[in-house]
């Protein structure tokens, strides 16, 4: 048995599944637990070296649940939150000794949910975009595989998959390349969302500001920025032929903040679109956390936050510090995203508090750090950005991966600078 090629391959499936393929299940089965197959093997081939990073592995993971046990200043026993600490313990511990093969991958990564998609397109032409809904499907046995419960769950990844096909074809203008390339915007016009659209934006913007200087001196520079303007011209275009998404943001717009002074004038700012008034109920509940529960509620928690929130709430309406929501979306606001916080940068500060402003400091730090390498970055932080904005928690869509790996590169480069 050839146990480094079993490795090798078990710890690329259970990545890819832990960061792209989150959504998909089968009956108990979901995808992320294929992680647990590097897992095994490495306990199998078990050495000294993973013994000290075993031991901070279960230290950090102790210290996370220990807060979220003991964050409101009483015992507060959660499953959920001692099953996400295992996870964790799970993707730290693999993350610190899988780091130097799985930064190797980043790219192989994007291929490959490429192709897939791309597979899952192509099997069901027959379908139009209108019964496929709001996903991508994949059948078998007569049983559906969803790669992506939700158009936004996809778009939650496009923003790596363009920025690392983008230096790409900066690198190298291929064949290849050029056919990736396309065979990627295809997908994201038929499967638009404001998350994608926003995220590609977001993401290109991040990723030119923070890291300016270095694009400039590279030899694709020009040829990233040149690509990185026709990526936002296109994102612009799906925008504009999406009324859907100009309704979400236009209603996002049009929402001012309201003071106790302009009660009269709250009951006429109400919000009609479902996505906008889920976001704007769950930064009501973040502000109403960071005020009753400085320090967070603890990690997996959040459906605390929200059902607290909820309670102080009149019968049929919610109040909050940015916008009032009518009866048309009470129902709803109440059951929608209550344990995802339809953003992690919400569901952050909820479960931390002011903790997690030492999160969001180490992002920041990251992505503009001349110390990390730009291919690195170009696949951890359009992940982050992206999720920042429209999430659905740690463990889906590879977030707690991306911000793993950012602390251990951080790590690594100060390491680096003072053996210099």
């Amino acid at each position: 048995m050839n146990l480094p090629l079993i490795e090798r391959y078990s710890t690329f499936i259970g990545f890819f599944s832990l960061i792209f393929l989150w959504d998909v299940s089968l009956s108990w089965f979901n995808a992320r637990l294929l992680i647990l197959l590097p897992f095994f093997i490495v306990i199998i081939n078990f050495k000294k070296s993973h013994i000290r990073i075993g031991l901070l592995s279960l230290g950090i993971s102790l210290l996370i649940l220990t807060h979220s046990l003991f964050s409101t200043f009483s015992f507060s026993y959660n499953h959920r939150s001692i099953i996400a600490a295992t996870g964790l313990f799970i993707i730290l511990f693999l993350c610190l000794t899988k780091y130097d093969y799985i930064k190797k991958e980043f790219e192989h990564f994007v291929i490959v949910i490429i192709c897939l998609a791309f597979l899952d397109h192509i099997i069901n032409l027959n379908e139009s975009i209108s019964n496929r809904g709001q996903c991508l499907t994949v059948s078998f046995l007569d049983v559906p595989i969803y790669l992506y419960l939700e158009r936004s769950h996809f778009g939650m990844m496009a923003p790596t998959i363009i920025m690392v096909m983008i230096l790409r074809l900066s690198k190298k203008l291929t064949a290849f390349n050029i056919i990736v390339f396309l065979i990627a915007n295809a997908l994201f016009i038929v499967s638009t969302s404001m998350t994608l659209i926003g995220g590609i934006i977001l993401s290109i913007f991040g990723i030119i500001i923070s890291n300016y200087s270095h694009i400039i001196k590279a030899d694709f520079g020009t040829r990233f920025i040149v690509f990185s303007l026709y990526t936002i011209i296109f994102a612009l275009c799906l925008y504009f032929i999406s009324p859907g998404c100009q309704d979400r943001v236009v209603e996002l717009g049009h929402t001012a903040i309201l003071n106790k002074e302009k009660t009269s004038e709250l009951k006429k700012q109400q919000v009609n679109n479902l996505s906008s008034a889920v976001i704007l109920n769950h930064l009501n509940v973040a502000i109403f956390s960071l005020i009753n529960e400085p320090l967070g509620y603890g990690i997996n928690k959040y459906e605390t936050a929200f059902n607290q929130f909820t309670e102080t709430q009149k019968s049929n309406e919610l109040v909050g510090t940015f916008v009032y929501f009518s009866s048309i979306h009470y129902k709803q606001l109440r059951h929608l995203n209550y344990n995802d916080g339809a953003s992690n940068l919400f569901k952050l500060v909820a479960e931390y508090g002011y903790f997690s402003f030492i999160i969001f400091f180490i992002i920041i730090y990251y992505s503009f750090s001349k110390n990390i390498q730009f291919e690195e970055k170009l696949f951890l932080v359009p992940i982050v950005i992206t999720q920042m904005c429209r999430g659905a928690g740690y463990f889906n869509g590879g977030f707690l991966f991306c911000f793993i790996f950012m602390c251990y590169s951080i790590y690594n480069s100060i390491i680096k600078s003072q053996f210099k």
